[in-house]
């Protein structure tokens, strides 16, 4: 198969609305598993070392935002939380987005979104367990995925010929 082929297949299959959502999905199912186990098994222990002087997994309930800030604030998290995803999830349905690269960027921003959510509002906190030694805050796969989606996003708004809606800039 060709370079060609396999870049018209990938072009074609983003294309299709649900396989963006398995996507986000995924991104939703990688993070709660790996709260799951952080949640049963790590809760009432210090964690432990996955690479040494570098990764480590553990346990935080983060009911800020990023970085722990803003914490106990909750109500108003799930709240504009709740109204981005709604508009994030709409603008994908509804858009008629041609780079694959924002329709990807807008798919890990929903599933990081919706992982953290999900979190704020059954628990009332966010579960946290990357530890890195080089930085200090406590994170998750979900906080990743935002991040990196929205590092993808601002980068389409600033430097894609393509907003969101298709209309060329």
């Amino acid at each position: 198969m060709s370079y060609k082929n396999v870049s018209m297949f990938i072009k074609k299959t983003l294309k299709s609305k649900a396989v963006l959502f398995l996507f986000s999905i995924s991104a939703i199912a990688i993070d709660q598993v790996f709260k799951f186990f952080v949640k049963n098994y790590l809760k009432n222990s210090e964690g432990f070392c996955i690479i040494p002087n570098f990764l480590y997994f553990t346990y935080v309930e983060n009911t800020g935002i990023a970085f722990g800030m803003l914490k106990d604030l909750g109500w108003i998290f799930i709240t504009v939380t709740s109204v981005f995803l709604t508009v994030a999830v709409f603008i994908l349905i509804r858009a008629k987005i041609e780079s694959n690269f924002l329709k990807i960027s807008l798919a890990l921003v929903i599933g990081g979104g919706v992982s953290n959510l999900i979190d704020r509002v059954f628990f009332g906190y966010v579960v946290d367990y990357f530890s890195f030694s080089f930085f200090a805050p406590v994170c998750n796969f979900a906080d990743y995925f935002v991040t990196i989606g929205g590092i993808c996003l601002l980068f389409c708004f600033l430097f894609c010929k393509e907003d969101l809606f298709g209309v060329r800039k």
